[in-house]
């Protein structure tokens, strides 16, 4: 996806953004698909900066969160991704409409053919736009306090337990279960999907470096993420992630399951 590096960087700094950086890809997904990672700020004058880069009703919602972390962290997501779906479309930030796939899952009203999507943890936020194909992002923290074993049974399926109960060192398992975790629901986010409606049909291998494909359940509701591809990132130290796309085959159609899609211009 070619992105003005400067009239992105400029729309950010009117957002009031710093440390905000786009990821290279690498040969890790694919060219068309633009992943940002921002730093969530803070500090007293942090909200003075972000709310005249939100919509009312943002604002609204963003004042709803009782802790102040909680708003910035909505505020800055919201704006930078106003930001930079302006800077794609050539359309003023404000005046971008979002809409709402059935499952929930943003759209931009006017732009069908664009898909995108975002996440955030902490201080850190990641946003995967493209136009070419559907995209999907997690990011967790690596909490070494996390108490993981007990969330294996609803998040794994019984080939990742396997894998997991092998390995004999605690922090490689705890790191391998948040893989799971990021992969999966960054894979369904990708396909509009809630996290509790499949998880345990999923199946990737946390052990393995390089691009998969997950194996899916014949009886999943899911059976489109078997179409995704996803890739584990690890830019961003004390985060784990994920980026999920779906094969080059043009914008996935809203109305049809990942793989089946519809020839559409591309103006993620």
């Amino acid at each position: 996806m070619n992105v003005d590096a400067s009239g992105r960087d400029a729309a950010l700094s009117q957002a009031g953004f710093r440390g905000q950086r786009q990821l290279p890809a690498r040969g890790r997904w694919p060219d068309d698909v633009a992943l940002w990672h921002v730093h969530v700020p803070a500090g007293p004058h942090a909200w003075a900066r972000l709310a005249p880069s939100l919509a009312p009703d943002e604002r609204d919602r963003a004042l709803r969160y009782r802790r102040d972390e909680d708003r910035l962290r909505f505020a800055a997501t919201r704006a930078a991704l106003r930001a930079q779906l302006g800077n794609v479309t050539g359309i003023p930030p404000l005046d971008l409409r979002f809409g709402h796939e059935p499952h929930g899952r943003p759209m931009l009203d006017g732009h069908p053919h664009l898909s995108f999507n975002v996440s955030h943890a902490g201080s850190h936020a990641l946003i995967a736009i493209s136009a070419a194909r559907r995209v999907g992002v997690d990011i967790e923290l690596l909490d070494p306090t996390l108490d993981w074993q007990p969330l294996v049974g609803l998040v794994c399926s019984d080939d990742e337990g396997v894998a997991l109960a092998r390995c004999n060192e605690e922090s490689l398992r705890r790191a391998a279960f948040l893989r799971c975790w990021t992969a999966k629901e960054a894979l369904l986010k990708a396909l509009g999907l809630g996290i509790a409606e499949a998880l345990r049909d999923l199946s990737v291998d946390p052990f393995s470096s390089g691009t998969q494909r997950p194996r899916v359940s014949a009886d999943s509701v899911a059976q489109g993420v078997g179409a995704l591809r996803f890739e584990w990132l690890d830019d961003i130290e004390g985060c784990a992630g994920c980026i999920a796309f779906s094969d080059d085959d043009g914008p996935v159609s809203r109305s049809q399951p990942v793989g089946q899609s519809a020839r559409q211009d591309s103006a993620a």
